[in-house]
């Protein structure tokens, strides 16, 4: 398989153990014209919306430069205004940062008892962020980490109708 689609099912493994964990149930798209690979779904919201949903928009890097204020991503122009466009559902942007291209460093198998990922993954909501006229592609920074309390977060927001602005909260 190539490394591109081994990183895309890695990433996707990485949203799915999250969901799993947060009682969030996942759809997926047969083609991906609009920038949305996956749709999240949770039962029983503690708002307004009693399910609430949230589209995503999924990417998988090795090359990730992370520090305390989180990671950037190079985004194609049309990728980037498609996550910026008003949707019925709110967008973000997860990228999955690898810790290297070798398949071999996505995973450990320390025992019988545990399997872990050995990655990490931070999400913005850009709908906020402009776009140079001139420009091709753009780079966003992601400043939050995706995990199963912030998943959790961005449902209990959507139930509730407050903006998920910024990938800040």
């Amino acid at each position: 398989m190539e490394l591109n689609l081994r990183k895309e099912r890695i990433s996707t493994a990485y949203v799915a153990a999250l969901c799993a964990s947060t009682g969030c149930a996942i759809g997926t798209w047969d083609v991906d014209e609009d920038s949305v690979d996956l749709t999240l779904k949770r039962r029983n919201g503690s708002g307004l919306i009693r399910s609430p949903m949230l589209d995503v928009q999924l990417k998988a890097t090795a090359r990730a430069e992370i520090s305390s204020e989180g990671m950037k991503f190079p985004l194609r122009t049309k990728t980037f205004n498609d996550l910026r466009a008003p949707s019925h559902y709110p967008r973000i942007l997860v990228v999955v940062a690898l810790p290297g291209d070798d398949p071999a460093q996505w995973l450990e198998e320390s025992d019988e008892s545990q399997l872990a990922l050995l990655s990490c993954a931070y999400w913005a909501c850009i709908n906020h962020l402009q776009l140079p006229d001139d420009a091709n592609s753009a780079t966003v920074p992601l400043t939050r980490r995706l995990t199963t309390p912030t998943l959790l977060e961005l449902m209990d927001r959507i139930s509730n109708q407050r903006p998920l602005v910024g990938g800040n909260g």
